[in-house]
């Protein structure tokens, strides 16, 4: 297998911002190099559906990381995808604006 685990204990970091009125949070696990290894895609109020969607993309996220894609690829396999919630964001210190979470996520991992 190609994936490149992860340290037990590592650094990470959380950030929580608001779209069109709904809350979601991302955190990054990181290698000890500071490389994002892991995602995490969590939301409040939303169904099983949608918060299936959103472990399913950071799954494959933290799959496509681990197994040494490139940063830039990942980044530019999420940006401007174009789907609600959208437009303004809310409580990122460098995002502010998405096309989709995707592109939210996107625009946080390459900053």
């Amino acid at each position: 297998m190609c994936r490149e685990p992860l340290p037990s204990t590592r650094r990470s970091w959380t950030v929580k911002v608001v779209i069109e009125g709904k809350s979601f949070f991302l955190t990054c696990g990181e290698y000890e190099d500071h490389r994002p290894g892991e995602i995490w895609i969590t939301s409040s109020k939303e169904g099983s559906f949608v918060r299936g969607i959103l472990d399913a993309l950071a799954r494959q996220t933290s799959i496509a990381l681990q197994c040494g894609t490139p940063m830039l690829e990942v980044v530019q396999g999420l940006s401007l995808l174009n789907f609600p919630p959208q437009g303004d964001v809310y409580g990122s210190p460098v995002v502010k604006s998405a096309t989709s979470v995707a592109d939210w996520v996107a625009q946080e991992l390459s900053a």
